[in-house]
């Protein structure tokens, strides 16, 4: 098994779903098992962005 991590802080975050969500699909077409590990910091969360 092959881990991958995204480690992102809140910055835009509809951008970093749609970078976990890239990386999800591109790990679908692989026939190996891998995980993905988000770690998100919240650096400058902002609920309004």
């Amino acid at each position: 098994m092959k881990k991958v991590a995204l480690i992102s802080d809140g910055w835009k975050r509809n951008i970093i779903y749609a970078w976990a969500d890239g990386i999800m699909i591109k790990i679908n077409e692989y026939a190996e098992e891998v995980t993905l590990h988000h770690y998100n910091c919240y650096g400058n969360w902002c609920e309004y962005s």
